[in-house]
């Protein structure tokens, strides 16, 4: 008989993830032995560091909007693919959203 106990004990047979909590699951898969537990992500001097980095300012602006523009590129294509219409549009946003890929890749150099 299935159950979702057999399947959440399959699960965690497979799944070797520390982080469990992160990943919306129960906070009891790190055992109090685990170096991990009670660590902070980032050391003082790594988080001054990332914090002074172009980089945070590229992933907290450019990254969002590339996002935004896939997922209008996406709806683009994927109405290009059902009806047949508006294969350039569908292309131009494609154009647009390497353009923008390419504006954070030298962003971040």
């Amino acid at each position: 008989m299935f159950t979702f106990d057999l399947m959440n004990r399959a699960i965690g047979a497979a799944d070797c993830c520390p982080w469990g909590a992160a990943a919306g699951r129960r906070e009891d898969r790190l055992h109090e032995s685990s170096p991990l537990r009670g660590r902070p992500l980032y050391t003082a001097d790594q988080r001054r560091r990332r914090d002074a980095s172009p980089w945070t300012m590229v992933q907290g602006i450019l990254a969002p909007l590339q996002f935004a523009v896939f997922l209008i590129s996406l709806t683009l294509v994927l109405r290009y693919l059902g009806t047949g219409n508006g294969l350039a549009v569908a292309t131009a946003s494609i154009v647009v959203k390497t353009v923008v890929l390419y504006i954070i890749r030298r962003n971040s150099t």
